[in-house]
Formats: C-alpha cells, sequence, structure tokens
C-alpha cells in the first residue's frame, strides 16, 4: 500500500514537473495575428530588437504539414566574384541582413527579441511574401537570432563591410591603410601623419585582443571614438578657412595695388 502511494506520488511530481517545462519554460503570446513561441530564452541583460534596427538569423520555413518552403542552412557554393564573398568558395549557411519594421510576419514575429534567441513563428499567409503556388494558410517561421545591429550602428556596420575587403570579418592593417588613403584630409598638407603611422597608432589603440586585426566590435569602436567622419568634416572646414583667408589676402594685394 506504501509503494502504491509513493508511485503516485512520484507520477504526480512528474507530470507537475511536464506541466512547467511546457507551458512556464516556452514562453507563448499572439502579436497582430503572429504566434510568438519562444524556445531559447535571451539573456537578462540583453538589447531587444527594436523597429528600424537591423537583424541576421537562421531560419526554416514551413507549412504545417512540414513541408520545407525556404531555409538558410542550405550550404551553397559562393562565387569568387560576389560581393563580401570568401575567394576559397568556402561552402556557407545563407545569411543576411533585414530591417525590423516593415510590416510582415517575420518582422513582427522578432520585434523585441534579443541575440541568441531562438522564436518559432505561426504566421499567417497574408503576412508573408510566399509564391502563389505555396498552398498554404499558416507558415511555421523557426529564427535564430543570430545577429543584431541597432540602428544608429548600421551606419558603421556598413562602413565595416566596405573596409573588409576580403570578407574574413577583420579588418587588417593593410585594409586600413586603403581606407586612409581615400580619405581626403589624409592626403591634406594640413594632416601631420603619414598613413602608416596612423594605420599603427588606430591599431595600437582599439586592438584589444594583440591579434593584429580589428574585429567588428573593435572597429565600431574605433569609428565611435575618433570619429573618422568628424575628423574628415573637421579638416575640410579648416580647408574651407584655409580658402577663405588666401581670397581676402588675394583682395587686399589687389587693392593695395589699385590705391598705387
Amino acid at each position: 500500500m506504501m509503494a502504491s502511494a509513493q508511485g503516485v506520488l512520484s507520477f504526480l511530481r512528474l507530470s507537475i514537473l511536464l506541466f512547467v517545462i511546457t507551458f512556464v519554460g516556452c514562453e507563448i503570446e499572439t502579436k497582430e495575428g503572429v504566434k510568438i513561441e519562444i524556445i531559447t530564452p535571451p539573456p537578462s541583460d540583453c538589447r531587444g530588437v527594436k523597429e528600424g534596427d537591423w537583424v541576421k538569423v537562421l531560419y526554416n520555413m514551413t507549412s504545417l504539414e512540414g513541408e520545407l518552403i525556404d531555409t538558410t542552412y542550405r550550404l551553397y557554393e559562393l562565387s569568387v566574384s560576389c560581393c563580401f564573398c570568401r575567394p576559397n568558395g568556402e561552402k556557407v549557411a545563407e545569411e543576411y541582413y533585414f530591417a525590423v519594421g516593415v510590416t510582415n510576419g517575420v518582422t513582427i514575429g522578432l520585434e523585441g527579441g534579443c541575440k541568441g534567441e531562438k522564436r518559432r513563428l505561426t504566421i499567417p499567409r497574408k503576412l508573408m511574401l510566399i509564391s502563389d503556388n505555396e498552398d498554404v494558410s499558416l507558415v511555421l517561421y523557426e529564427a535564430l537570432i543570430e545577429d543584431h545591429v541597432p540602428v544608429e550602428d548600421k551606419h558603421c556596420l556598413l562602413d565595416f563591410w566596405s573596409t573588409d575587403m576580403n570578407a574574413d570579418k577583420v579588418i587588417d592593417l593593410e585594409e586600413v591603410d586603403t581606407v586612409l588613403l581615400n580619405e581626403e584630409f589624409v592626403k591634406s598638407p594640413l594632416f601631420d601623419f603619414s598613413v602608416e603611422n596612423l594605420s599603427d597608432w588606430i591599431m595600437s589603440l582599439f586592438d584589444k585582443d594583440g591579434d593584429g586585426t580589428l574585429d567588428r566590435e573593435e572597429y565600431f569602436e574605433m569609428l565611435k571614438t575618433i570619429g573618422l567622419d568628424e575628423m574628415v568634416k573637421a579638416k575640410e572646414e579648416s580647408l574651407r578657412k584655409q580658402k577663405e583667408l588666401e581670397e581676402a589676402r588675394k583682395k587686399r594685394r589687389r587693392r593695395n595695388r589699385i590705391e598705387l
């Protein structure tokens, strides 16, 4: 009798545990017609995705019956002629960034999510851009938020991409040299540093891990700290004022000649 009671008690404990795991561990909400299930919760100190931010996701999109509609997990050969690709044609998972804020089921379901979070979205067909050949009324979209770029950092990301010429996701010394050579303020006779000296200085300040390159976070910090854009504007303003002074001197010389 005692053993039977203990068995019932163990069963009840297991049932309660399963209930908690199913209904508490997986948060579920519905927003603008999109059912959102949080499969892998984000860190407690994360910054959620908001309107205007960019996100990169790895996703599977299927019908309710499990038929695959689209995925970024397939591997494909990158052409050496494409932008930002690895020169060796390495097989990688397909990836792209998109802005949150456009009204569709994916952006509705990802808003508020965090980097590292995994969500399962159930999306009505009317909120998805899918082929007319796909005979589905609801779409399952399971996504891992692999990266998140706040709206105020988007210009930094674009700058990083354009500087990372070999697409290895770090900026090396030669790439810094190339970028600086294209900056007008560096070409100015008013600028006291050589390109090589300036590149070495940048690396010494911002290469925190000492690997001889700037990763994305280090590069962002460099842009925000020394403000290359602001340096360009300052040098342009300096050159403008210098030109105005030269024009004023020429006018004074012309007046002096006329008076003589």
